[in-house]
């Protein structure tokens, strides 16, 4: 969902700075983005918290800090926008009986506005969340959960993903990946990617199948 179906990353950065500086900490005077924001992307909250607990050497207890991020992500998510060309792919997709999963790491909190917001709901047949399946990205439960649950084999599955830690997960699933790469993606890993595009709006239906995908 983030960086794939709708431009969070502001929201999420705009959050974990906020959950730092309560504790009087100030996010931009650390390495903290340098060091772990690349190795954050895709893992689930709780780890995310653990991540936070450990580098900052934070007290509270992981499960709070997790919720209160939430908390304060929940309201930047009634402005993040959706990605250009995204809303048309999957309607495509839909309406040609392709089967939809979604596989995130955000919370379903988080699901559920963006499926109200923009009306993508009725679009999906499964929807997991990296808590659901147990490790975040990139262990490959969640990407095994949402074929598990469309009832298609993993090999016939394609994977949409913008972060190198959902490239790994997807690959190790055994599907094939299209990436749309975010700033923290470096060229040099993502030889593993099946097919590289700057946005939606570069790709349709027919382009795909072309690609043999």
């Amino acid at each position: 969902m983030d960086g794939v179906i709708v431009r969070s990353e502001p929201a999420w950065r705009a959050s974990e700075e906020e959950l730092i500086r309560r504790r009087g900490i100030n996010i931009r005077e650390t390495n903290f983005r340098q060091t772990q924001v690349p190795f954050l992307i895709g893992r689930s909250q709780q780890e995310a918290a653990e991540i936070y607990k450990k580098f900052f050497d934070l007290k509270d207890d992981i499960m709070h800090l997790r919720q209160e991020r939430i908390e304060i992500v929940k309201d930047l998510f009634q402005e993040v926008p959706l990605m250009s060309g995204v809303y048309e792919l999957i309607e495509c997709l839909f309406k040609k009986g392709y089967l939809l999963g979604l596989a995130t790491s955000s919370p379903m909190e988080l699901v559920d506005i963006v499926f109200e917001r923009f009306r993508l709901g009725n679009f999906f047949k499964a929807v997991v969340v990296a808590e659901m399946a147990g490790k975040g990205k990139p262990a490959p439960n969640i990407y095994l959960k949402t074929a598990e649950l469309l009832g298609v084999e993993p090999s016939r599955c394609l994977v949409f993903e913008d972060a190198i830690n959902g490239l790994e997960a997807a690959k190790k699933a055994g599907m094939r990946c299209i990436m749309i790469p975010n700033n923290f993606a470096a060229l040099e890993n993502l030889a593993k990617a099946d097919w590289i595009i700057e946005s939606f709006c570069d790709i349709d239906l027919e382009k795909i199948r072309m690609k043999g995908l």
